[in-house]
């Protein structure tokens, strides 16, 4: 069979498999149904596992990082302390999310097989569809339905509209891209971009301009050179608008941002919310890394066990450090998110897993930065820029769960093993 990667070509699956598969990626883009307390993408994906007769062990031992992944997620739940964690809801919550955690490593294996077998344009397209539905629902029909067998619920909280929108609009501008035969309608940029700047988050906005920017250089390489250069000023973004010498010229652009961002328009004036030494969301992701730092050195091989880090206390012992915080309230600061993925991980699975971590993050990131370097990408590499743009955000968010992030794993070494097959 020819392996045709990311390309706008036929698929090779039977058309009843290439529907599930269509509304598998509708739900990954707009995570608004859940059937028995799951998320519907549980339940096709199970489906297309069936129709396809994947064996899930061969799934699991076709990429050696990702079976090794899945040996330290098993081996921390196992030898997790429990004993110390008196809040933990018990064994059967612990069996829970080591079968979810098993089930996204498993998405990830199914699509470094199915995009080398397989075109991508049809996945692309309800990605698309689904994204569109997202930023509808988020912004003009949030609504929750819910019973004790279907719920149906469009309020998405801020932090994962926009980690699924920095997933989700790469891929999105993939499928127009074909749709259009490059001459994508202009207002699909100022579209998606303005999706997360109204969200008036921070990290997510800078992330957002950055990706947007990268993608123009995709679709307009004679821009490449002025993009390229705009972007790396937006890293180092959030030190530079601390420097006195640089305030003026942030509080102009503050001034022009105020109606679309005010949050983003503080962090860029250093006052308000935007003094960080004042945002209790910022000093909170700050203690949380202090003690997810400490749980790590504690328990540095294998960690406290997936999805604990909520249920384990630390002695929080730099709590003093941060005025804002009130030290009798020890014990609600330690029933707090990570706010952190690399953090979390690394408390929950030890130094290995974040180590593996990296491997899977690391070699495609790599591979897109030597592409932009040297100006050799192309519309098929797209996607990786949406797996740049999360692991910057991983920083800011815990969004290691749920299936999305795993499926653009696999499509993103999926890209990279097909790009060096083909040279």
């Amino acid at each position: 069979m020819r392996s045709t990667a990311v390309s706008n070509s036929p698929t090779y699956f039977p058309l009843s498999i290439q529907k599930n598969l269509n509304w598998f990626a509708f739900f990954l883009a707009f995570p608004v149904l859940d059937v028995l307390g799951s998320s519907i993408t549980f339940y096709l994906f199970l489906l297309i596992l069936i129709k396809t007769g994947t064996s899930i062990g061969r799934l699991l031992v076709s990429n050696y990082l990702l079976f090794l992944f899945f040996l330290i997620i098993i081996l921390s739940t196992i030898f997790a302390p429990y004993s110390s964690m008196p809040r933990h809801p018990g064994l059967i919550s612990a069996v829970k999310i080591t079968l979810q955690s098993v089930y996204w490593i498993l998405v990830s294996a199914f699509f470094i097989q199915y995009v080398k077998s397989n075109g991508f344009y049809s996945i692309s397209k309800w990605i698309f569809i689904g994204t569109v539905c997202s930023i509808l629902g988020f912004y003009f029909f949030q609504f929750a339905f819910d019973l004790e067998i279907l719920s149906i619920n469009t309020k998405a909280t801020r932090n994962s509209f926009v980690f699924q929108l920095l997933i989700c609009i790469p891929i999105s501008f993939y499928y127009l891209y074909h749709k259009y035969k490059s001459k994508i309608p202009f207002w699909y940029f100022p579209f998606f971009l303005f999706s997360i700047l109204l969200t008036n988050g921070r990290a997510g906005a800078i992330i957002g301009l950055i990706e947007i920017l990268l993608i123009a250089t995709f679709l307009f390489p004679a821009v490449r050179r002025i993009v390229i250069f705009t972007c790396m000023p937006l890293f180092f973004l959030y030190l530079l608008s601390q420097s006195d010498s640089m305030q003026p010229a942030f509080n102009a652009l503050a001034d022009k941002l105020e109606s679309v961002n005010p949050r983003f328009a503080d962090l860029l004036r250093g006052e308000g919310e935007g003094d960080l030494s004042y945002d209790k969301s910022w000093l909170l992701r700050e203690l949380m890394v202090d003690k997810g730092s400490e749980l790590a050195m504690k328990y540095p091989v294998l960690g406290i066990g997936t999805n604990n880090f909520k249920y384990m206390d630390s002695e929080l012992s730099t709590i003093s450090e941060y005025e804002r915080f009130n030290v009798d309230k020890i014990d609600f600061y330690n029933s707090r998110s990570a706010h952190n993925s690399y953090i979390q991980l690394a408390s929950e699975t030890g130094f290995t897993g974040l180590i593996l971590l990296v491997f899977i993050l690391l070699t495609p990131v790599l591979y897109l930065l030597k592409l932009l370097l040297l100006n050799k990408q192309t519309i098929h590499q797209l996607p990786l820029v949406g797996l740049l743009g999360i692991t910057m955000h991983f920083y800011a968010i815990s969004s290691l769960t749920g299936a999305i992030p795993w499926f653009l794993f696999g499509l993103s070494h999926a890209i990279v093993s097909y790009n060096q097959i083909k040279k």
